[in-house]
């Protein structure tokens, strides 16, 4: 018996248990990505999971689905390929949410991780778990913080060592609050405390606009980002700091009642530790069609490219997914 079946064991028992009481309106996902850079690096995403009762989401303001009382069973697998180096993580983390009093919910969740380091022949077993408090006034406000053990790949990528040093304690601060009907502000951190004992700072803000809403929504505004360490890792990059800013913009344009579009991107201005400044850009795309209440599948692309000194980095990235309550 291996030490991924020992871990997991009691997760599995706790989902035949489980699903017996299972609500009338589950959630199955799925979701898929496969990206690729230039510089020779490929990135496949699989996201499986379960959710007894889950709300569905209407616009970019989180809102009921994340309040209702519900337990999951969410799924992970990943895998990293580039030149002479290989790895894959997968992950299985059985979860519960319980609201208590109007607007605040409680969400825990443990499980195991199973890491497989392809380049070196190994492989090696983790327990891992998140506690995720939120608050919720409904468009108005929308607050949580998550303080989880867990891999932090993609947002720290090994590529060259054990991809062990992804492995850490986060905390996750989030604010969402509109002041205006049509103003959003927004601000995200994490602070993590890794596996090669790096301290990792990372903050993310953005004032936003609403330009039109219903059905449409368009938003656009202004938004920056900042990421400190306090060690320099060869085996990811972890510069000492790095700050960009720039305009943002995200939409959705309704098609018809089963098919709705989605664009976003920003422009950025950035500078990291003493490197010349660079631009660089991001954009997204994704189309959703079916049924918000039954089936709803979609299809994404996304780009991320900067230049600095004369070179260019980018980044590809296409996906697939459903929600589905079949």
């Amino acid at each position: 018996m291996t030490l991924l079946s020992v871990h997991l064991k009691p997760l599995l028992i706790a989902l035949i248990t489980l699903s017996s009481i299972a609500s009338a309106e589950p959630k199955y996902i799925l979701n898929s990505s496969q990206g690729k850079t230039s510089d020779d690096l490929n990135l496949s995403q699989f996201w499986f999971g379960y959710i007894s009762d889950s709300p569905s989401n209407d616009g970019p303001f989180p809102s009921q689905h994340l309040t209702s009382k519900n337990w999951s069973l969410l799924g992970r697998q990943i895998t990293v390929d580039r030149p002479n180096y290989a790895y894959s993580g997968t992950e299985l983390i059985l979860g519960a949410t319980q609201p208590f009093r109007k607007e605040w919910t409680l969400y825990f969740g443990a499980g195991a991780h199973l890491l497989n380091f392809e380049t070196k022949s190994k492989s090696s077993t983790h327990l891992i778990g998140e506690i995720n408090v939120r608050y919720s006034e409904f468009k108005a406000i929308w607050a949580s913080f998550r303080l989880a053990q867990q891999f932090n790949y993609p947002t720290i990528l090994p590529l060259t060592g054990d991809p062990i040093s992804a492995k850490g304690l986060v905390a996750e601060p989030e604010l969402l609050w509109r002041p205006l009907a049509r103003l959003r502000l927004k601000v995200s951190a994490q602070e993590a405390w890794l596996e090669d004992h790096n301290r990792r700072l990372w903050l993310d803000t953005e004032m936003m606009w609403q330009l039109h809403s219903q059905p449409n929504w368009i938003w656009i505004g202004f938004g920056t980002e900042r990421l400190q360490n306090s060690l320099a890792n060869t085996n990811y990059w972890s510069p000492n700091w790095f700050y960009s800013y720039g305009p943002r913009f995200d939409s959705r344009w309704v098609l018809n009642e089963s098919w709705q579009l989605f664009l976003g991107g920003r422009l950025n201005r950035m500078k990291e530790s003493h490197y010349d400044s660079s631009e660089g850009y991001q954009m997204r795309t994704g189309i959703n069609f079916g049924d918000q209440e039954k089936a709803l599948f979609q299809i994404s692309y996304q780009v991320n490219s900067s230049t600095q000194g004369g070179r260019t980095w980018k980044n590809d990235s296409f996906g697939f997914g459903i929600n589905t309550n079949w």
